[in-house]
């Protein structure tokens, strides 16, 4: 924040990148930091409250304590010191109200390398965040209905979602995300990705609870197979039981009961579930044929189909074939002013 009002009134830059150079300046002590926050005029020549009590509760902090907070901040703005992060986080071609409000539908592309996955989930998980809190923010009625304020509808695609590791905002607004217009689209490997206690949500996570339409492949875990054979539910089977009695050596039996009864049975036990045909492949790995799934829909009876394959629909394979442009679209363009940036 103190950075923000230095931008507006000196022109410095407000960015993560300034930030942590503010905090890990050689040149100057972190003392004078905090005084600058404590006595500097944000607004109307007068010390912003919330940035001059956090200075003052760095200058009262013993100097053990206060080194322990200043590092851990360090540690969470070290990525920002990688000049190619720096210079994309510095400026913004886009608003992210612009994802649901610029004139014409945005799509936009959050792509990271296997290698650099475990280094920018930070900066992931704080565009996710967001994304989030800011398209979902307010909601307007008319004649006691919602009112729509936003011109296009959001699908939030999110592949391999756990590895971005435990987003409590992404779990708590599932709940309510639908009302602002916003779907979201959420693929995993597991369920015990899900539920880890180190890197997911928890036994007792709710990601699957507000999920209307979930679609399940075969799995390789036993627990994930239990866990689809809860969900397709129960079914009832007739079962025939023809007991026999006499003698073993005689011609003809004494007495034959034939026994009819309904037992009740799961749709899709454990077992068929580990044993549903995957995808065919030929030689070189491509998929030939498609594999069996599950679609599990709030409300109505689970759905035992095929799992569609994207080139073989004329429609996706037309829009998969469509080549990455070189350059990204600019929907705003950045002006180097002599108060700062503008957009």
């Amino acid at each position: 924040l103190h950075a923000l009002y230095k931008a507006k009134n000196e022109g410095t830059p407000a960015t993560l990148p300034a930030v942590d150079a503010m905090l890990a300046d050689p040149e100057r002590d972190t003392g004078e930091l905090w005084m600058e926050m404590a006595t500097y005029s944000h607004v109307d020549g007068q010390n912003h409250p919330a940035v001059g009590s956090a200075a003052r509760d760095m200058m009262d902090r013993p100097e053990e304590e206060g080194g322990s907070v200043l590092s851990t901040a360090k540690s969470y703005l070290a990525l920002y010191r990688d000049p190619v992060v720096a210079r994309n986080v510095s400026e913004s071609e886009f608003k992210i109200r612009d994802l649901m409000n610029h004139d014409n539908p945005v799509s936009l592309y959050i792509v990271t390398q296997p290698n650099d996955k475990a280094r920018l989930r930070p900066l992931v998980r704080i565009l996710v965040n967001m994304i989030i809190r800011l398209l979902a923010d307010e909601m307007t009625f008319e004649k006691g209905r919602p009112v729509a304020h936003y011109k296009h509808r959001l699908l939030a695609m999110l592949d391999e979602f756990p590895s971005l590791g435990k987003l409590e905002i992404l779990q708590e607004s599932l709940a309510f995300v639908a009302g602002y217009g916003i779907k979201c689209y959420l693929i995993c490997q597991d369920l015990n990705q899900l539920k880890s206690r180190e890197t997911g949500y928890g036994p007792d996570e709710t990601i699957t609870s507000n999920c209307h339409v979930q679609n399940a492949y075969p799995p390789n875990r036993i627990e994930t197979a239990e866990h689809l054979s809860r969900l397709t539910g129960q079914t009832t089977v007739v079962k025939e039981q023809i007991t026999t009695s006499g003698r073993r050596t005689s011609a003809l039996l004494g007495q034959v009961s034939r026994t009819i009864q309904e037992v009740q049975r799961p749709l899709l036990t454990p077992d068929e579930c580990l044993r549903m045909p995957g995808p065919v492949k030929n030689a070189k790995g491509d998929i030939d044929t498609a594999g069996d799934m599950v679609v599990y829909v709030a409300g109505y009876p689970a759905v035992y189909g095929k799992q569609p394959l994207y080139f073989k629909d004329p429609i996706f394979l037309a829009r998969a074939q469509i080549e990455a442009p070189k350059v990204c679209d600019k929907l705003r363009v950045v002006e180097q002013v002599e108060e700062g940036i503008q957009i």
